[in-house]
């Protein structure tokens, strides 16, 4: 007999950026949403709009390539929003965000970049990283709040960048292994619903509680994520493709 489908929560979460493109929501919904993947979706969205990027090494170097900086329509973006399946919950930030270290934390840093000694290109490092920590963790509270107000419960939670797209089918969700946390990169996580608010949430606190990372060269996010998540899977399917009812297909 064919398995049920999962509940699935789905958290977008970062900068827009091009979100509300027609490709991104075309990937969106042809590839994962009524793809093959096939389960019961529920979707949390927090998107901000004041995108900043700032790739150079100092401040300098940014202003002679040009910092990008770019402001999206709140009504539109939240539109297409809208668009996605059995939205739960939305947060739309149309202002820049900036992140300190706690003053109880007296001083201490939770992330050094000494890749430049550049203070700027410090400060940014900063601001980037613990941004997108921040991230994860609101689809955390979120996808909590949710379960505790509704009692649903979740079987896997994919986290993505909103601005990801889904160039192909996602295969069915039965090809994976719904009992280990996978990633690819920093972009899109797969998560078991058992361990996934945990996982989400547990970054940030360790940047609440002090808790320091130091003296990281060129730092990706992803390694300060799936250090404190226990990731570590590359997403790759466990099995070629299943058929409907979760059977690996016959060559």
């Amino acid at each position: 007999p064919a398995r049920a489908n999962p509940n699935v929560a789905v958290c977008l979460a970062g900068h827009a950026r091009t979100f509300a493109s027609a490709a991104v929501q075309d990937g969106l919904l042809r590839h994962l949403y009524r793809g093959a993947f096939g389960a019961n979706f529920t979707t949390f969205l927090y998107l901000k709009l004041h995108d900043q990027s700032t790739k150079g090494a100092t401040f300098e170097e940014n202003q002679r390539t040009g910092i990008h900086s770019t402001h999206q329509n709140a009504s539109h973006v939240a539109e297409w929003g809208r668009r996605l399946p059995n939205l739960a919950a939305m947060e739309v930030l149309t202002h820049h965000v900036r992140f300190t270290n706690p003053d109880r934390c007296g001083g201490g840093e939770f992330v050094r970049d000494n890749s430049t000694g550049d203070a700027w290109r410090t400060e940014e490092t900063f601001q980037m990283l613990i941004g997108q920590i921040y991230n994860e963790y609101w689809c955390g509270e979120a996808i909590s709040n949710y379960t505790a107000s509704t009692g649903t419960a979740f079987d896997l939670v994919i986290k993505s960048r909103p601005d990801v797209t889904f160039t192909s089918p996602m295969p069915r969700w039965c090809a994976y292994d719904l009992e280990k946390a996978c990633s690819a990169r920093d972009w899109l996580f797969l998560l078991p619903g058992s361990v996934a608010v945990a996982a989400l949430k547990r970054a940030w606190r360790e940047f609440q509680e002090c808790k320091t990372i130091v003296n990281q060269n060129r730092t990706r996010v992803a390694e300060i994520f799936v250090r404190a998540s226990g990731m570590g899977k590359e997403l790759k399917p466990r099995m070629g493709e299943p058929d409907a009812s979760c059977r690996p297909k016959r060559k």
